[in-house]
């Protein structure tokens, strides 16, 4: 999944901690809804033009106005929140299953996702402070084969 810079809107907030390789380590389960271009949809699903169903022309198709859940999780992103003067990039994060995808007029899917990110402490406040925010820029992007292995 590839989403240049926009803007969503962080819903909720759950930090805890999990066992990690290095001891306790801290996770911070973040919901976030934002709008896509049906492209990033599309590439994101298999086969072909996977959202062609939803619209005709240029408008949404009145029957296709429920929301389609994706049950994958997608793994091995990198998550750019700008929340702040400096952004917070975040490797080896994950998308969790149930993704809901709505389709949207003007060719937008709306996305509603938990994303797990692996924040420092300072961070987490700064993800739970962006809860009560308007809006906030975030990116997610594929990890690439270097920062995979740079990250293992």
């Amino acid at each position: 999944m590839n989403v240049t810079k926009t803007q969503a809107l962080i819903t909720d907030v759950k930090p805890k901690k999990e066992n990690g390789e290095d001891g306790l380590v801290l996770v911070s389960f973040v919901k976030a809804k934002f709008s896509v271009p049906r492209e990033v949809i599309d590439a994101l699903m298999p086969g072909d033009g996977f959202t062609d169903q939803f619209y005709k022309d240029d408008d949404t198709r009145l029957e296709c106005v429920c929301p389609i859940i994706f049950y994958e999780k997608v793994e091995d992103i990198r998550v750019t929140m700008h929340i702040g003067t400096k952004p917070m990039v975040f490797e080896a994060a994950k998308i969790a299953s149930n993704m809901k995808l709505t389709p949207q007029p003007g060719q937008y899917i709306q996305v509603e996702c938990k994303l797990q990110v692996h924040p420092t402490v300072i961070q987490s406040g700064k993800i739970d402070a962006a809860v009560a925010q308007e809006w906030i820029d975030i990116e997610i992007s594929p990890m690439t084969d270097s920062i995979l292995a740079a990250v293992a």
